[in-house]
């Protein structure tokens, strides 16, 4: 007989990882985890969902393969069902956007080989937001999300909501049915079930959170939504040293299940959402109105049926996938949201260590690519080194997790080691591999090849003497070029001046640019450029830049103890020492560089004469920047793959603990107007529609920003309690000011990257083996779309298709009959929210290629419901013009057609506003050249025959 009590659904996440947790706690806390999770599901009758790191599922394998076993059966029979999925649970803000693709390609090949399903829910424990999120868990076949993000080490904060699910949109328009925020939400604690109950409160020992201000939300949901949603995390570890126990949760979870008004319908989290849709998206109403099925085959609140009739007529046409009527649509954005860290803290050396050994990689792969390209010999036995590069990443995805940034002073250190081994991964085939081209490239002993990294043209320095530098001649983009710096066609480059002007410096550079360095304080006065004259590019009146700290409660003061100035390699600007009456002492510089049209400020710490400031965000050591009319002042950022305006105009909150971090009380601190940089902050003078001057400020890694009365404060380096004792004394961060006229945001990520990369310098040791290549020669050439960007080019093996039937690779093998072993693939992003039809030109015949997903997958046509997969195709190749540097250009590689022209081939496509495209071809001057090694047999055959 159905009950006759209010249905409402409940799923649970259990959280845990390998990262950090095993390394502390031992072996067992993974399997601890796992079982424990299935004694409660058993115990409770309920249903859920794991929440492992994908390096934790690969260890399991490895270490505790029963547990992974038992693991795998709860999966098979739908008792959990594996949510999150990313490989290393970062906080994807703070990485690259390359970063966070690769941790869900990553994360869901672990989840697919180990666990046997694939993920389609997105739930972190830890705060994973930005907004190309949606776009990037959809193109990996993610068909749900929650931005339910539990409150432990961080405070994050999303928008609440008073609905049970809302559909998530993208900056690019891409939408997600989605969990949201809201007062059904509960913690790992048996206290948070309280909040059910209409009491709003939680004894957690720390003051009041939003949602007990709020008091009674939970308890109004559940009255007033048709059907709601309990959502909880857990962390369940069976141990006296651990604070979540299934032993300390089934007193009340029981108590929740029999609940006297309430009938209590557990499941996953796709199950909840697909319950949810049928409820509040009519047309996607099942016939039958199946709810979720119980796990023990009754209903989770002890009797019952667990089936809904749907609460519209199922003959309701289909909506459109992203249009669907009754669920709101929420485009949140970096304003609407709080990450709830300590970013800045030890001078931001966890996420700067990500983003350099992200670059390695990226480099890495590309020169690997383009080596595969020019035949024979290659660098290693293999066309492709697949291992080491998919190695690489491997470190760098564990290495960015949560625990190793918000836990530095616990487990960062093993964290450190990570990023250092992945970066030696890549930098050892990065530097064989510009060494093996390099040989094959140049002629003569003085010359040298610059390899371009970037993806647009650039042009060079090359050294011509003594402190005396050249500009070369522009390198094609990700490709390279020869040079021979004794070319008198070289032009020398001019240095900057400086000039001794009593109360201050000014430095002067060729093209107009000049600052002012106040001797007072050893810092910028003013920059000057012809887009800001005659009152500057920081406005009339105080200086343009500053410092605070706080230490002991009270302000520092900042004395210049040393200040010179002078031109040359070494001294084109002036340099400074700070002072503070504790004897903290700051190196600062100021220069003007000669490719870059910008001032570049370079700070940094005198570890043995450092003392660390004040805990928390507001005491930390903060660049201010002081600009004209900041009343008026509208401000640009990036975050990964996507660059739009911030209001920063909130205040949100921090807590820290007061003593050990996991038994003394916590204390708050209340952040104003924070935002986040994943690069750089366009400081606009104007409204963004008019003339569009501003100075564009890029960082290399500092990406906590505080909008202030004056302008932006960057954080430089922060004491964060969570670490204890721990807190790193060296710390560096650099910075260009670029003033400027009306930009795109493709134009600000352009100059952003060349502000801190330039074609690298190779002169090779030994000569090359292999037949000649030419002076210059480059991958592919992008054209017609000057908002795409190219920010990835590597090669996949049929490895990244396991499991994967639609994966593209596979048809290019079979197609080429296994010659196409290594398929090449290039990543692609439109930054300034404008359609693009898109030139993608290769050298040699292109066999095939495909517009696929980010997992490499061509699903072509739309399916129903959130499934939906646009934008993957099969692309038809033709014929083309070579790009205008490549006219001439014999072919690079050993073989047939060598002492002919290059022929190139093209393929179109068109780029949505804001897309992440993904091109894989199978470019056939690329395929593996195999050797007949059976025509060598008698040098290993017989030659052991051989007598001594």
């Amino acid at each position: 007989m159905a009950s006759d009590r209010k249905k409402v659904l409940f799923t649970f996440g259990n959280h845990m990882h390998w990262v950090d947790m095993q390394w502390l706690w031992g072996y067992g806390v993974l399997p601890g985890s796992v079982r424990d999770m299935l004694h409660l599901c058993r115990e409770a009758g309920v249903k859920g969902n794991i929440n492992f790191d994908g390096v934790g599922y690969e260890k399991m394998a490895a270490e505790c393969p029963e547990a992974l076993a038992e693991l795998r059966e709860a999966v098979q029979q739908g008792l959990i069902e594996p949510v999150g999925c990313s490989y290393g649970q970062p906080y994807g803000l703070f990485h690259g956007g390359e970063s966070n693709i690769r941790q869900f390609t990553f994360g869901v090949r672990s989840v697919l080989r180990l666990l046997g399903v694939r993920p389609r829910a997105f739930w972190e424990e830890e705060f994973y937001f930005f907004p190309q999120l949606p776009q990037i868990l959809r193109g990996c076949g993610f068909e749900c999300a929650n931005l339910y993000f539990q409150w432990t080490w961080h405070t994050p904060e999303v928008p609440r909501e008073p609905h049970a699910l809302i559909l998530w949109e993208g900056i690019d328009g891409t939408r997600i049915p989605t969990l949201p925020r809201n007062g059904l939400n509960l913690h790992q604690w048996p206290e948070d079930f309280e909040l059910l109950g209409g009491e709003g409160s939680r004894d957690q020992g720390i003051e009041a959170s939003r949602e007990e201000r709020a008091g009674g939300e939970g308890s109004s949901l559940l009255r007033d939504l048709p059907l709601p949603a309990i959502v909880q995390w857990l962390e369940l570890m069976p141990s006296k040293d651990w604070m979540c126990r299934s032993e300390l949760l089934l007193p009340k979870l029981k108590e929740l299940l029999a609940h006297p008004e309430y009938e209590i319908v557990p499941g996953t989290m796709s199950e909840v959402v697909a319950a949810l849709r049928r409820a509040f998206a009519p047309g996607l109403a099942g016939r039958e109105g199946s709810l979720l099925p119980s796990p023990l085959g009754r209903g989770a609140g002890g009797e019952g049926d667990s089936r809904v009739a749907p609460t519209h007529s199922p003959q309701t046409p289909l909506p459109h996938p992203d249009s669907e009527e009754g669920l709101p649509v929420r485009a949140y954005t970096m304003d609407d949201v709080w990450h709830g860290m300590t970013l800045g803290k030890n001078g931001d050396r966890h996420p700067r260590a990500s983003h350099r050994a992200e670059g390695t990689i990226l480099t890495a792969q590309q020169a690997a690519s383009l080596a595969g390209l020019c035949g024979r010999p290659y660098p290693r036995w293999d066309v492709y080194p697949g291992w080491e590069l998919d190695e690489a990443w491997r470190e760098l995805l564990a290495a960015q997790h949560h625990d190793n940034h918000e836990c530095e002073g616990l487990c960062g250190d093993i964290g450190s080691d990570g990023f250092e081994r992945a970066d030696a991964l890549a930098q050892a085939v990065w530097q064989r591999t510009t060494q093996l081209l390099a040989g094959r490239i140049v002629r003569g002993d003085h010359e040298c090849v610059l390899f371009n990294t970037s993806p647009w043209p650039a042009r060079g320095l090359v050294s011509i003497g003594e402190d005396r530098l050249a500009v070369a001649p522009e390198v094609p983009a990700r490709g390279w070029t020869r040079v021979d710096p004794r070319d008198p066609s070289l032009k020398e480059l001019e240095r900057a001046t400086v000039h001794d002007q009593g109360a201050h410096f000014e430095v002067h550079r060729g093209d107009g640019l000049r600052a002012s360095i106040d001797k007072s304080t050893g810092m910028l006065a003013q920059l000057w450029h012809e887009e800001h004259a005659p009152l500057g590019a920081f406005g009339g009146g105080q200086p343009a830049m500053s410092l605070s700290m706080r230490q002991n409660g009270e302000p520092v003061v900042f004395r210049p103890h040393l200040c010179e100035g002078g031109s040359g390699r070494a001294k084109d600007g002036v340099a400074v020492i700070l002072e503070t009456p504790s004897g903290s002492r700051l190196w600062l510089s100021h220069r003007f560089d000669p490719v870059v049209s910008g001032l570049h400020v370079r700070i940094k710490s005198s570890p043995a004469e450092w003392s660390r400031p004040d805990p928390g965000l507001n005491a930390a050591l903060q660049l201010h920047l002081r600009l004209p009319e900041p009343d008026a002042l509208s401000l640009v950022a990036d975050s990964p793959f996507a660059v739009h305006s911030v209001h920063p105009n909130g205040v949100t909150r921090r807590k820290y603990p007061s003593g050990d971090w996991m038994t003394s009380p916590q204390w708050f601190e209340s952040i104003e107007r924070p935002f986040t940089a994943m690069s750089f902050v366009d400081c606009l003078q104007d409204d963004i529609a008019s003339s569009g001057r501003g100075v564009l400020c890029v960082h290399d890694g500092s990406q906590q920003c505080l909008r202030t009365e004056q302008g932006i404060a960057f954080v430089l380096t922060a004491f964060d309690p969570w670490d204890e004792h721990h807190h790193d004394t060296h710390f560096e961060a650099e910075f260009w000011l670029i003033p400027h006229g009306r930009l795109t945001n493709s134009q600000r990520k352009r100059l952003a990257a060349e502000s801190f990369a330039c074609p690298e310098v190779v002169r090779p040791r030994v000569g090359g083996a292999g037949p000649d290549l030419p002076p210059a020669f480059a991958p592919f050439d992008l054209s017609n779309a000057p908002n795409v960007i190219a920010h990835a080019f590597f090669r996949v093996s049929e490895k990244d298709g396991e499991h994967l039937p639609r994966w593209a690779g596979h048809r290019m093998m079979r197609e080429s009959r296994g010659a196409c072993t290594h398929p090449f693939v290039v990543r692609l992003v439109e930054w300034d929210g404008e359609l693009a039809e898109v030139i993608l030109k290769f050298p040699g015949e292109i066999a095939m290629a495909a517009k696929t997903n980010l997992m490499g997958e061509v699903i072509e046509g739309r399916a129903d419901g959130w499934r939906a997969t646009p934008d993957t195709c099969w692309l038809t190749p033709n014929s083309t013009e070579p790009p205008e540097w490549a006219r001439g250009i014999e072919r690079p590689a050993g073989g047939q057609g060598v002492g002919t022209p290059l022929k190139w081939s093209q393929v179109r496509f068109t780029m949505r506003p804001r897309e992440i495209a993904t091109i894989m071809a199978d470019l056939v001057m690329g395929r593996k050249q195999f050797r007949d090694l059976d025509a060598k047999r008698e040098v290993w055959a017989t030659v052991h025959r051989e007598k001594t």
